[in-house]
């Protein structure tokens, strides 16, 4: 349809499905933020532990099992640091912008088990601009 498409290269569930795609060729824009390389600020990626279920069959433990925030609670790092906390406000953050999808995140090494989070990867934030959605 001579349409100007992008997709994401991650190593989750990026596919050429979830294309942003102009109609023909304006689109929205987003803000991408260039990181130092790895050798200089070493970063880990962490799986959320409240990921969402990509799949009508099979259900993430956290929508099947009512007492998954209580071992996630008693759980290294959540149980001795803010990391717990680091995520809730991660969670609103993803909510009020509409993006479902957080599967991970990511941290700098240097500052150890209290270092702030890194709220990377928003493209599913704020959804189609054609249709509204509850978050």
């Amino acid at each position: 349809a001579n349409n100007t498409c992008f997709f994401a290269k991650c190593p989750y569930m990026c596919k050429t499905e979830y294309a942003v795609c102009g109609n023909p060729h304006l689109l929205e824009g987003s803000l991408s933020a260039f990181l130092p390389s790895l050798s200089l600020a070493p970063r880990l990626s962490i799986p959320n532990p409240w990921i969402r279920s990509y799949t009508f069959s099979e259900k993430e433990e956290w929508e099947v099992n009512p007492h998954y925030c209580n071992t996630v609670k008693m759980t290294f790092p959540y149980n001795s640091s803010n990391r717990l906390l680091n995520i809730i406000d991660m969670a609103l953050f993803d909510f009020l912008i509409g993006n479902m999808d957080r599967h991970h995140y990511e941290m700098f090494t240097k500052f150890g088990e209290d270092g702030l989070l890194l709220h990377l990867d928003n493209a599913r934030g704020f959804g189609r601009q054609s249709r509204d959605r509850k978050s």
